[in-house]
Protein backbone atom coordinates (compact mmCIF):
# COMPACT_ATOMS: atom_id res chain seq x y z
CA UNK A 1 0.00 0.00 0.00
CA UNK A 2 1.32 3.44 -0.90
CA UNK A 3 1.68 6.12 1.80
CA UNK A 4 1.38 9.74 0.80
CA UNK A 5 2.71 13.22 1.40
CA UNK A 6 -0.03 15.37 -0.03
CA UNK A 7 -0.85 18.41 -2.06
CA UNK A 8 -4.57 18.84 -2.71
CA UNK A 9 -6.30 21.08 -5.22
CA UNK A 10 -10.05 21.53 -4.89
CA UNK A 11 -11.55 22.78 -8.13
CA UNK A 12 -15.26 23.48 -7.64
CA UNK A 13 -17.93 22.80 -5.03
CA UNK A 14 -20.84 20.39 -4.77
CA UNK A 15 -21.12 18.17 -1.72
CA UNK A 16 -22.88 15.11 -0.34
CA UNK A 17 -23.47 15.82 3.37
CA UNK A 18 -22.55 13.24 6.02
CA UNK A 19 -25.23 12.55 8.65
CA UNK A 20 -25.21 14.46 11.94
CA UNK A 21 -24.22 12.60 15.10
CA UNK A 22 -27.33 12.03 17.22
CA UNK A 23 -28.76 9.94 20.04
CA UNK A 24 -32.11 8.16 20.37
CA UNK A 25 -34.21 7.69 23.53
CA UNK A 26 -37.81 6.62 24.20
CA UNK A 27 -40.03 9.15 26.02
CA UNK A 28 -43.38 7.35 25.77
CA UNK A 29 -43.44 3.56 25.91
CA UNK A 30 -46.19 1.60 24.23
CA UNK A 31 -47.34 1.48 20.63
CA UNK A 32 -48.89 4.67 19.31
CA UNK A 33 -47.55 4.89 15.74
CA UNK A 34 -49.77 7.74 14.57
CA UNK A 35 -48.82 11.36 14.09
CA UNK A 36 -46.81 13.64 16.34
CA UNK A 37 -46.54 17.42 16.65
CA UNK A 38 -45.24 20.08 19.06
CA UNK A 39 -47.28 22.87 20.62
CA UNK A 40 -45.97 26.16 19.17
CA UNK A 41 -45.79 28.00 22.50
CA UNK A 42 -45.43 25.41 25.29
CA UNK A 43 -43.25 22.94 23.40
CA UNK A 44 -45.38 20.03 24.71
CA UNK A 45 -45.51 16.97 22.45
CA UNK A 46 -48.82 15.61 21.15
CA UNK A 47 -48.74 12.04 19.83
CA UNK A 48 -51.71 10.24 18.30
CA UNK A 49 -52.63 6.57 18.51
CA UNK A 50 -53.21 4.72 15.24
CA UNK A 51 -53.96 1.16 16.37
CA UNK A 52 -54.14 -1.74 13.95
CA UNK A 53 -54.71 -1.23 10.24
CA UNK A 54 -58.00 -3.15 10.37
CA UNK A 55 -59.07 -1.69 13.73
CA UNK A 56 -61.78 0.88 13.07
CA UNK A 57 -62.83 1.28 16.69
CA UNK A 58 -63.24 5.02 17.48
CA UNK A 59 -61.36 4.88 20.77
CA UNK A 60 -57.87 6.02 19.82
CA UNK A 61 -56.20 8.72 21.88
CA UNK A 62 -53.96 11.76 21.59
CA UNK A 63 -51.34 11.90 24.34
CA UNK A 64 -49.67 15.02 25.70
CA UNK A 65 -46.07 14.84 26.93
CA UNK A 66 -44.85 17.88 28.86
CA UNK A 67 -41.27 19.13 29.09
CA UNK A 68 -41.12 17.52 32.54
CA UNK A 69 -42.06 14.16 31.02
CA UNK A 70 -45.61 14.03 32.41
CA UNK A 71 -47.86 11.98 30.09
CA UNK A 72 -51.62 12.47 29.98
CA UNK A 73 -54.47 11.72 27.59
CA UNK A 74 -55.39 15.01 25.93
CA UNK A 75 -58.33 13.74 23.86
CA UNK A 76 -59.86 10.44 22.72
CA UNK A 77 -62.50 9.01 20.39
CA UNK A 78 -60.46 8.89 17.18
CA UNK A 79 -60.21 6.22 14.47
CA UNK A 80 -56.71 5.41 13.22
CA UNK A 81 -55.47 8.83 14.35
CA UNK A 82 -52.68 9.94 12.02
CA UNK A 83 -50.95 13.30 11.38
CA UNK A 84 -51.84 16.46 13.32
CA UNK A 85 -50.87 20.13 13.64
CA UNK A 86 -51.70 23.29 15.61
CA UNK A 87 -53.18 26.55 14.35
CA UNK A 88 -52.23 29.95 15.76
CA UNK A 89 -55.05 29.80 18.33
CA UNK A 90 -53.81 26.59 19.93
CA UNK A 91 -56.41 24.34 18.29
CA UNK A 92 -55.10 20.90 17.37
CA UNK A 93 -56.35 19.49 14.06
CA UNK A 94 -56.28 15.71 13.96
CA UNK A 95 -56.72 13.39 10.98
CA UNK A 96 -58.73 10.17 11.36
CA UNK A 97 -57.59 7.91 8.57
CA UNK A 98 -59.99 5.12 9.51
CA UNK A 99 -63.31 6.98 9.21
CA UNK A 100 -62.52 10.13 7.21
CA UNK A 101 -63.01 12.70 9.97
CA UNK A 102 -60.81 15.76 10.15
CA UNK A 103 -61.18 16.77 13.79
CA UNK A 104 -60.69 20.06 15.59
CA UNK A 105 -59.63 19.83 19.22
CA UNK A 106 -59.81 23.04 21.25
CA UNK A 107 -57.21 23.84 23.92
CA UNK A 108 -59.68 22.61 26.56
CA UNK A 109 -60.11 19.28 24.76
CA UNK A 110 -63.45 19.85 23.02
CA UNK A 111 -63.75 17.83 19.79
CA UNK A 112 -65.73 18.64 16.63
CA UNK A 113 -65.61 17.33 13.07
CA UNK A 114 -64.24 20.19 10.99
CA UNK A 115 -64.32 18.45 7.57
CA UNK A 116 -64.52 15.00 6.01
CA UNK A 117 -62.25 13.20 3.54
CA UNK A 118 -61.85 9.71 2.15
CA UNK A 119 -58.86 8.84 4.34
CA UNK A 120 -57.02 11.87 5.74
CA UNK A 121 -53.49 11.00 6.85
CA UNK A 122 -51.74 14.30 7.62
CA UNK A 123 -52.16 18.06 7.88
CA UNK A 124 -49.84 21.06 7.93
CA UNK A 125 -50.97 24.58 8.83
CA UNK A 126 -49.30 27.75 7.54
CA UNK A 127 -48.90 31.13 9.24
CA UNK A 128 -52.30 32.27 7.95
CA UNK A 129 -54.01 29.21 9.47
CA UNK A 130 -54.62 27.73 6.03
CA UNK A 131 -54.60 23.95 6.35
CA UNK A 132 -53.26 21.51 3.76
CA UNK A 133 -54.65 18.01 4.22
CA UNK A 134 -53.42 14.79 2.61
CA UNK A 135 -56.26 12.47 1.57
CA UNK A 136 -54.52 9.11 1.26
CA UNK A 137 -57.45 7.23 -0.21
CA UNK A 138 -58.06 9.62 -3.10
CA UNK A 139 -54.44 10.71 -3.86
CA UNK A 140 -55.50 14.29 -3.13
CA UNK A 141 -54.04 17.33 -1.41
CA UNK A 142 -56.78 19.68 -0.19
CA UNK A 143 -56.71 23.23 1.11
CA UNK A 144 -58.96 23.93 4.09
CA UNK A 145 -59.58 27.53 5.12
CA UNK A 146 -60.30 28.58 8.72
CA UNK A 147 -63.97 29.02 7.76
CA UNK A 148 -64.15 25.33 6.82
CA UNK A 149 -64.25 25.65 3.02
CA UNK A 150 -62.39 22.87 1.19
CA UNK A 151 -60.80 22.97 -2.26
CA UNK A 152 -58.56 20.51 -4.07
CA UNK A 153 -55.00 21.67 -4.68
CA UNK A 154 -53.94 18.56 -6.60
CA UNK A 155 -55.31 15.08 -7.24
CA UNK A 156 -53.01 12.62 -9.03
CA UNK A 157 -52.22 8.93 -8.97
CA UNK A 158 -48.58 9.93 -9.53
CA UNK A 159 -48.46 10.84 -5.84
CA UNK A 160 -48.82 7.08 -5.20
CA UNK A 161 -50.54 6.91 -1.81
CA UNK A 162 -49.60 10.37 -0.49
CA UNK A 163 -49.35 10.21 3.28
CA UNK A 164 -47.32 13.06 4.84
CA UNK A 165 -47.02 16.79 4.25
CA UNK A 166 -44.85 19.63 5.56
CA UNK A 167 -43.88 23.24 4.85
CA UNK A 168 -40.36 24.63 4.58
CA UNK A 169 -39.24 28.08 5.77
CA UNK A 170 -40.42 29.60 2.47
CA UNK A 171 -43.88 28.01 2.67
CA UNK A 172 -43.14 25.46 -0.05
CA UNK A 173 -45.11 22.25 0.45
CA UNK A 174 -43.56 18.76 0.39
CA UNK A 175 -45.56 15.54 0.19
CA UNK A 176 -44.29 12.04 0.98
CA UNK A 177 -45.41 8.92 -0.87
CA UNK A 178 -46.18 5.83 1.17
CA UNK A 179 -46.48 3.82 -2.02
CA UNK A 180 -43.09 4.56 -3.51
CA UNK A 181 -40.90 6.57 -1.13
CA UNK A 182 -40.87 9.63 -3.39
CA UNK A 183 -40.91 13.16 -2.03
CA UNK A 184 -42.81 15.71 -4.12
CA UNK A 185 -42.44 19.46 -3.98
CA UNK A 186 -45.87 21.00 -4.36
CA UNK A 187 -46.56 24.53 -5.51
CA UNK A 188 -49.70 26.08 -4.09
CA UNK A 189 -50.89 26.50 -7.67
CA UNK A 190 -51.23 22.72 -7.80
CA UNK A 191 -48.17 21.93 -9.94
CA UNK A 192 -45.73 19.46 -8.44
CA UNK A 193 -42.35 17.90 -9.17
CA UNK A 194 -40.55 14.84 -7.87
CA UNK A 195 -38.05 16.33 -5.42
CA UNK A 196 -36.25 13.39 -3.81
CA UNK A 197 -36.42 9.69 -3.03
CA UNK A 198 -35.96 7.72 0.18
CA UNK A 199 -35.61 3.94 0.52
CA UNK A 200 -38.85 2.11 1.24
CA UNK A 201 -42.22 3.64 2.11
CA UNK A 202 -42.25 7.27 3.28
CA UNK A 203 -45.24 7.92 5.57
CA UNK A 204 -44.33 11.29 7.11
CA UNK A 205 -41.81 14.13 6.97
CA UNK A 206 -40.97 17.40 8.66
CA UNK A 207 -38.77 20.42 7.86
CA UNK A 208 -36.05 22.17 9.88
CA UNK A 209 -32.45 23.38 9.55
CA UNK A 210 -32.75 23.66 5.77
CA UNK A 211 -33.55 19.94 5.53
CA UNK A 212 -36.41 17.49 5.28
CA UNK A 213 -36.49 14.70 7.84
CA UNK A 214 -38.37 11.64 6.56
CA UNK A 215 -39.47 8.37 8.16
CA UNK A 216 -39.17 5.12 6.22
CA UNK A 217 -41.91 2.76 7.39
CA UNK A 218 -40.61 -0.56 6.09
CA UNK A 219 -36.90 0.27 6.30
CA UNK A 220 -37.34 1.23 9.98
CA UNK A 221 -35.10 4.27 9.55
CA UNK A 222 -34.97 8.07 9.48
CA UNK A 223 -33.44 10.03 6.60
CA UNK A 224 -32.53 13.67 6.00
CA UNK A 225 -32.65 15.47 2.65
CA UNK A 226 -31.09 18.89 1.91
CA UNK A 227 -33.64 21.37 0.58
CA UNK A 228 -31.25 23.70 -1.23
CA UNK A 229 -29.06 22.78 -4.17
CA UNK A 230 -29.66 21.00 -7.46
CA UNK A 231 -29.53 17.50 -6.00
CA UNK A 232 -31.32 16.16 -2.94
CA UNK A 233 -29.77 12.89 -1.73
CA UNK A 234 -31.29 11.04 1.22
CA UNK A 235 -28.84 10.38 4.07
CA UNK A 236 -29.52 7.89 6.86
CA UNK A 237 -29.37 9.67 10.24
CA UNK A 238 -31.05 7.21 12.62
CA UNK A 239 -31.90 3.53 12.71
CA UNK A 240 -30.37 0.52 11.00
CA UNK A 241 -32.00 0.43 7.60
CA UNK A 242 -33.93 -2.80 7.13
CA UNK A 243 -33.63 -3.91 10.78
CA UNK A 244 -36.65 -3.68 13.11
CA UNK A 245 -36.27 -3.09 16.85
CA UNK A 246 -36.63 -0.74 19.80
CA UNK A 247 -33.09 -0.15 21.03
CA UNK A 248 -32.05 3.32 22.18
CA UNK A 249 -28.52 4.70 21.96
CA UNK A 250 -26.40 6.39 19.32
CA UNK A 251 -28.50 7.17 16.27
CA UNK A 252 -27.00 4.70 13.82
CA UNK A 253 -26.98 1.90 16.39
CA UNK A 254 -30.53 2.49 17.65
CA UNK A 255 -33.42 0.64 16.02
CA UNK A 256 -36.99 1.61 15.11
CA UNK A 257 -40.14 -0.36 14.39
CA UNK A 258 -42.30 1.04 11.58
CA UNK A 259 -41.61 4.74 12.25
CA UNK A 260 -44.53 6.89 11.16
CA UNK A 261 -45.16 10.44 12.40
CA UNK A 262 -42.21 12.81 12.76
CA UNK A 263 -41.84 16.39 13.95
CA UNK A 264 -39.17 18.73 15.31
CA UNK A 265 -38.98 20.88 18.43
CA UNK A 266 -39.07 24.67 18.26
CA UNK A 267 -35.30 25.24 17.94
CA UNK A 268 -34.57 22.43 15.50
CA UNK A 269 -32.41 20.33 17.84
CA UNK A 270 -34.73 17.41 18.62
CA UNK A 271 -36.80 15.16 16.36
CA UNK A 272 -39.78 13.22 17.72
CA UNK A 273 -40.80 10.00 15.95
CA UNK A 274 -43.94 7.94 16.57
CA UNK A 275 -43.27 4.21 16.04
CA UNK A 276 -44.56 0.88 17.40
CA UNK A 277 -42.35 1.27 20.48
CA UNK A 278 -43.93 4.61 21.39
CA UNK A 279 -42.54 8.12 20.96
CA UNK A 280 -38.81 8.25 20.24
CA UNK A 281 -36.63 11.32 20.73
CA UNK A 282 -33.66 11.95 18.42
CA UNK A 283 -31.33 14.60 19.84
CA UNK A 284 -29.43 16.19 16.98
CA UNK A 285 -26.30 18.29 16.95
CA UNK A 286 -26.87 22.00 17.17
CA UNK A 287 -28.06 23.19 13.75
CA UNK A 288 -25.14 24.10 11.54
CA UNK A 289 -24.77 27.46 9.80
CA UNK A 290 -25.14 27.25 6.01
CA UNK A 291 -22.37 28.90 3.99
CA UNK A 292 -24.38 31.16 1.72
CA UNK A 293 -21.42 32.50 -0.26
CA UNK A 294 -18.74 29.88 -0.89
CA UNK A 295 -16.53 31.64 -3.45
CA UNK A 296 -14.49 33.16 -0.59
CA UNK A 297 -13.22 29.67 0.19
CA UNK A 298 -11.26 29.78 -3.07
CA UNK A 299 -7.48 29.90 -2.80
CA UNK A 300 -4.57 28.03 -1.22
CA UNK A 301 -4.97 26.09 2.06
CA UNK A 302 -2.28 24.36 4.15
CA UNK A 303 -1.59 22.73 7.51
CA UNK A 304 1.23 24.61 9.31
CA UNK A 305 2.16 21.46 11.24
CA UNK A 306 2.74 19.38 8.12
CA UNK A 307 5.48 20.05 5.57
CA UNK A 308 4.91 19.40 1.89
CA UNK A 309 1.15 19.71 1.90
CA UNK A 310 -1.18 22.25 0.44
CA UNK A 311 -4.74 22.70 -0.76
CA UNK A 312 -6.29 24.89 -3.43
CA UNK A 313 -10.01 25.60 -3.75
CA UNK A 314 -11.12 26.80 -7.17
CA UNK A 315 -14.77 27.53 -7.94
CA UNK A 316 -16.45 27.68 -11.33
CA UNK A 317 -19.99 28.00 -12.66
CA UNK A 318 -20.63 24.25 -12.67
CA UNK A 319 -19.77 23.77 -9.01
CA UNK A 320 -16.65 22.16 -7.61
CA UNK A 321 -14.50 19.10 -8.11
CA UNK A 322 -11.46 18.14 -6.05
CA UNK A 323 -7.93 17.76 -7.47
CA UNK A 324 -5.24 16.22 -5.30
CA UNK A 325 -1.51 16.52 -6.06
CA UNK A 326 0.98 14.75 -3.84
CA UNK A 327 3.79 12.27 -3.39
CA UNK A 328 4.07 8.91 -1.71
CA UNK A 329 6.77 8.20 0.87
CA UNK A 330 8.72 6.45 -1.87
CA UNK A 331 8.61 9.54 -4.07
CA UNK A 332 5.88 8.36 -6.42
CA UNK A 333 3.47 10.97 -7.73
CA UNK A 334 -0.18 10.68 -6.79
CA UNK A 335 -3.00 12.59 -8.51
CA UNK A 336 -6.65 12.38 -7.50
CA UNK A 337 -9.74 13.94 -9.06
CA UNK A 338 -13.20 13.99 -7.52
CA UNK A 339 -16.61 13.28 -8.91
CA UNK A 340 -19.02 16.24 -9.06
CA UNK A 341 -21.57 16.54 -6.21
CA UNK A 342 -24.43 18.85 -5.35
CA UNK A 343 -25.81 19.87 -2.01
CA UNK A 344 -25.44 22.54 0.68
CA UNK A 345 -22.24 23.31 2.57
CA UNK A 346 -22.39 24.42 6.21
CA UNK A 347 -19.85 25.40 8.82
CA UNK A 348 -19.22 22.48 11.15
CA UNK A 349 -20.66 19.85 8.82
CA UNK A 350 -18.61 17.22 7.01
CA UNK A 351 -18.89 17.01 3.22
CA UNK A 352 -17.77 13.72 1.68
CA UNK A 353 -16.50 13.65 -1.89
CA UNK A 354 -15.60 10.55 -3.93
CA UNK A 355 -12.06 10.59 -5.34
CA UNK A 356 -10.57 8.93 -8.43
CA UNK A 357 -6.90 8.31 -9.20
CA UNK A 358 -5.42 9.85 -12.34
CA UNK A 359 -2.16 8.99 -14.13
CA UNK A 360 -0.72 12.51 -14.26
CA UNK A 361 -1.33 16.14 -13.35
CA UNK A 362 0.24 19.39 -12.22
CA UNK A 363 -0.06 21.42 -9.06
CA UNK A 364 -2.60 24.23 -9.57
CA UNK A 365 -3.86 22.60 -12.79
CA UNK A 366 -6.74 20.16 -13.22
CA UNK A 367 -6.15 16.60 -14.28
CA UNK A 368 -6.68 16.40 -18.08
CA UNK A 369 -10.25 15.30 -18.79
CA UNK A 370 -9.10 12.73 -21.36
CA UNK A 371 -7.47 10.60 -18.69
CA UNK A 372 -9.10 7.40 -17.49
CA UNK A 373 -9.77 7.48 -13.75
CA UNK A 374 -9.76 4.65 -11.21
CA UNK A 375 -11.86 4.82 -8.01
CA UNK A 376 -9.59 5.63 -5.07
CA UNK A 377 -11.53 6.67 -1.95
CA UNK A 378 -13.08 9.78 -0.40
CA UNK A 379 -12.14 13.26 0.77
CA UNK A 380 -13.96 14.54 3.86
CA UNK A 381 -14.01 18.32 4.28
CA UNK A 382 -15.23 20.33 7.26
CA UNK A 383 -14.95 24.13 7.44
CA UNK A 384 -15.00 25.60 10.94
CA UNK A 385 -15.16 29.10 9.47
CA UNK A 386 -14.01 30.87 6.29
CA UNK A 387 -10.33 30.47 7.15
CA UNK A 388 -10.03 27.16 9.06
CA UNK A 389 -11.09 23.57 8.60
CA UNK A 390 -10.21 19.88 8.63
CA UNK A 391 -9.61 17.82 5.47
CA UNK A 392 -9.23 14.05 5.54
CA UNK A 393 -8.32 11.71 2.70
CA UNK A 394 -9.36 8.08 3.17
CA UNK A 395 -8.63 5.60 0.42
CA UNK A 396 -6.26 3.19 -1.24
CA UNK A 397 -3.18 5.00 0.09
CA UNK A 398 -4.30 5.23 3.71
CA UNK A 399 -5.88 7.94 5.84
CA UNK A 400 -4.48 11.47 6.13
CA UNK A 401 -6.03 14.24 8.24
CA UNK A 402 -4.95 17.90 8.08
CA UNK A 403 -5.96 20.93 10.17
CA UNK A 404 -5.94 23.51 7.43
CA UNK A 405 -5.86 27.28 7.21
CA UNK A 406 -6.45 29.49 4.20
CA UNK A 407 -3.09 30.82 3.08
CA UNK A 408 -4.08 32.85 -0.01
CA UNK A 409 -7.58 33.79 -1.18
CA UNK A 410 -9.06 35.63 -4.12
CA UNK A 411 -9.26 39.43 -3.85
CA UNK A 412 -12.85 40.54 -3.36
CA UNK A 413 -14.23 36.99 -2.93
CA UNK A 414 -16.84 36.76 -0.17
CA UNK A 415 -17.38 33.89 2.26
CA UNK A 416 -20.25 33.95 4.74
Amino acid sequence: MKKFVSMILVTGLLFSVVAESATVSTILHGGTMGGVTVHPTTGDIYASEFGGVSDRTPNKRVFRITAAGVITTFASGFTNAEGNDFDSNGNLFQTNMGDGRFSKITPSGGITTFARFGGPSDVVIDSQDTMYVVDFNSSRIAKVLPNGSVTTVVRSSVLNQPNGITLDANDNLYVSSFGGGAIFKLEKSGSFTRFAQVPGQAPHLTSANGKLYVTSWNRHAIYEIPIEGSSHPATLIAGQSGFRGGADGSALEATFDSPNGITVNRDGTILYVNDKNGVRQITLDEPSTPITSTVGLSGAWFDPALDGEGYNLIFFAGGMVVYFYGSTTTGERLWLLSDVFSGPLSFGEVAEITMFEATSGEFLAPVPSAQSLTPWGVLKMQFDDCANGVFELDGADGVKSSNVQQLVGIDGAVCN
